[in-house]
């Protein structure tokens, strides 16, 4: 885990597990030539390695996680434990979107209860209403117990979760995608959920990933968010870029990275 402020706002970055995925089935429309430019951000298979993050916002008297990683398997409480943070304390658990690696810690496989069994889930309705009707094992174990748990909040557009934290649509990846502005005491963050999943979707906001649902929305989207964070230079919350999760968007000549926060 790793920890820094923006104004007042705590933020603790989780890593929750590690995804090595072939370049070529991310991305299946691209040919493989185009992947020769970007070898040193792949490593020695022509893949792409990344982390699967979560992420700790404290401040205004709040304790808010932002999604619940992969699970069942993967470090998360772990991470938590050593930021010092008890699955109690937890206010509210907001979901950037649905998708399995998002929300992964959401109930006791054995039990049926909530992992954290203090706070509601705040849920983008167009995800929840998409993946409502498409049911699968996610939608059934980690998803549907919620509602019956009666501890669902659902959320349409740019909504406010606290003084410093606003919720602001950022879809493609999924039809509800939602992305968290930070702004405290003249200071940015943003977290970026999954709108930029990859270094090469960095540099290549136009080729269409496999896991995105909506390809011309996603574009748009990145286009959007990518010239946004490259220029202000603010503090970027990402669930699969860099070794933490923290870091900044930063051209290094002809091309844009993450750096991680030092």
């Amino acid at each position: 885990m790793q920890r820094t402020r923006v104004g007042t706002v705590e933020i603790t970055a989780l890593v929750d597990a590690h995804f090595v995925m072939a370049a070529s089935y991310v991305f299946p429309e691209v040919e493989a030539t185009s992947f020769e430019a970007y070898a040193d951000m792949l490593n020695g298979d022509g893949a792409i390695e990344m982390i699967c993050g979560a992420a700790v916002i404290q401040g205004n008297g709040r304790t808010v996680l932002v999604d619940t990683g992969n699970g069942p398997d993967g470090a998360l409480f772990g991470e938590l434990q050593a930021a010092a943070v008890s699955p109690s304390e937890v206010d509210i658990v907001v979901f950037t979107h649905l998708h399995g690696d998002h929300t992964g810690w959401n109930i006791d496989r054995e039990s049926g209860r909530a992992l954290f069994p203090n706070a509601r889930y705040w849920v983008p309705r167009a995800d929840w209403e998409h993946y409502g009707a498409e049911g699968g094992d996610n939608w059934e174990a980690m998803l549907a117990p919620l509602e019956r748990l009666e501890i669902v909040d659902l959320f349409d557009g740019e909504t406010g979760i606290t003084s410093s934290l606003k919720l602001v649509p950022t879809p493609g990846h999924t039809p509800g995608h939602s992305s968290i502005e930070i702004r405290s005491e003249g200071e940015h963050a943003f977290v970026l959920g999954d709108a930029v999943v990859d270094p090469l979707n960095l540099n290549e906001p136009t080729w269409a990933n496999v896991f995105d649902s909506d390809d011309e929305t996603a574009i748009e989207t990145r286009h959007e968010v990518i010239s946004r964070l490259s220029a202000s230079g603010e503090l970027v919350v990402a669930s699969h870029l860099g070794t933490q999760g923290l870091g900044r968007f930063v051209r290094d000549g002809d091309r844009l990275r993450f750096e991680d926060l030092p």
